[in-house]
């Protein structure tokens, strides 16, 4: 066992590099460098919450920003406030350290053969426990063209001091594709139909003066033009993007965009920021959806990184939000809000509903918003 560049291996015969990566956000293409299956990368560099606004509440207490409000103002603007949270220092800051070196070397895991998704997680308020987790697939390593134990060797058992948890899950993710006929506005979670199929609405964000309706983009394959409750037209796409799965519509025909919940008496009023989402799984708690086709579940945030989509042309995803089990989401929950109910006096917006392997895992709403600046409240 050697470490090298404050990167543990099990043996010395890796040829991992050791120069750490830059932050460029170009794409990168693992799958067709190797000519076994055509992919391209994800930018690891992203817009970082919360630097400047971490104060220290105690020795052993910080202040993070745990997501942020619209607020409209007299003039009929609106205006974004900080929502924040006492968390304990020793956590928040190994943290810190787990967060750069999981961005450092996040793009090399992707790239290695047989990796399908990366995940930080925060662990469990108490002390140093933030890990990198990295899941391998028998079936994406074939493809690829080496074995599990090959692949094995390739993984570090820590980075720059941070533990490497590997698991082996048989599933490749898939995209998915309760709550019919709604009236207006329909809220985060009722079907919704596209020119390619249907899926579930993600609520409401707010932009440059309006509200849209949001959902996955790949419910229409690609191109979104219009959406579809019971055959009328809600909405035309006002934007989207592949790689972060979403698509944002401008209302039409008198249907309005609302922040309610099918199934539920909750309303969001508010939008969860990454520190957020770590203390959410810091403290064991579960997210919960609304989805069209198996309507509430909920499951245990389990921290967000990176996967790959195997049936997507844009199959790298950053900024993925992960919570539950493959058993809470079916082809029809696409696009559905994922929420944190009545969590420090806020009903969050988490991520919405893109995929699942043996979790299930969307584009967080922070990262939708830092790129895209779309708002959820």
């Amino acid at each position: 066992m050697v470490e090298r560049d404050g990167i543990v291996m099990e043996r010395q015969d890796q040829g991992l590099e050791t120069k750490a990566e830059s932050g460029e956000k170009d794409r990168v293409n693992r799958r067709s460098v190797l000519g076994a299956l055509a992919a391209t990368g994800v930018g690891a560099s992203t817009s970082v919450w919360l630097t400047g606004e971490v104060g220290a509440v105690s020795s052993d207490q910080v202040t993070i920003v745990q997501g942020t409000k619209l607020i409209e103002q007299s003039d009929g603007t609106r205006e974004v406030i900080d929502i924040k949270k006492e968390v304990p220092a020793d956590w928040y800051y190994d943290l810190q350290q787990a967060k750069t070196a999981f961005e450092r070397r996040n793009r090399h895991l992707l790239r290695t053969p047989g990796v399908i998704e990366t995940t930080l997680s925060a662990g469990r308020y108490g002390g140093r426990n933030a890990r990198i987790e990295v899941k391998l697939s028998p079936e994406a390593a074939d493809q690829d063209g080496t074995t599990l134990d090959e692949v094995r060797g390739d993984i570090p058992t820590r980075i720059d001091g941070i533990e490497v948890k590997v698991q082996t899950i048989d599933r490749l993710p898939k995209l998915t594709n309760c709550y019919e006929h709604p009236s207006n506005p329909p809220e985060a979670g009722v079907q919704v139909e596209t020119s390619d199929g249907w899926g579930s609405l993600g609520g409401r964000a707010y932009k440059n003066g309006h509200w849209h309706f949001m959902t996955a983009e790949h419910l229409w394959g690609s191109n979104p033009d219009v959406l579809y409750i019971d055959g009328d037209i809600i909405g035309d796409s006002e934007d989207w993007d592949c790689w972060d799965d979403f698509a944002a519509l401008n209302p039409l025909n008198g249907w309005d965009p609302t922040d309610g919940i099918a199934g539920t008496s909750i309303y969001v009023t508010a939008q969860m920021s990454e520190d957020g989402i770590w203390d959410v799984e810091a403290a064991g708690e579960t997210l919960s959806k609304q989805g069209a086709r198996t309507c509430y579940t909920e499951g245990t945030c389990k921290g967000i990184g990176s996967a790959l989509v195997y049936d997507s042309n844009c199959n790298n995803r950053d900024k993925q939000v992960k919570w539950g089990t493959y058993n809470d989401i079916e082809q029809g929950d696409s696009g559905a809000l994922v929420y944190k109910p009545n969590w420090n006096g806020h009903d969050w917006a988490v991520s919405l509903v893109a995929a699942e392997s043996d979790i299930v895992f969307g584009t967080g709403c922070f990262h939708i918003d830092n790129l895209h600046g779309y708002h959820w409240d």
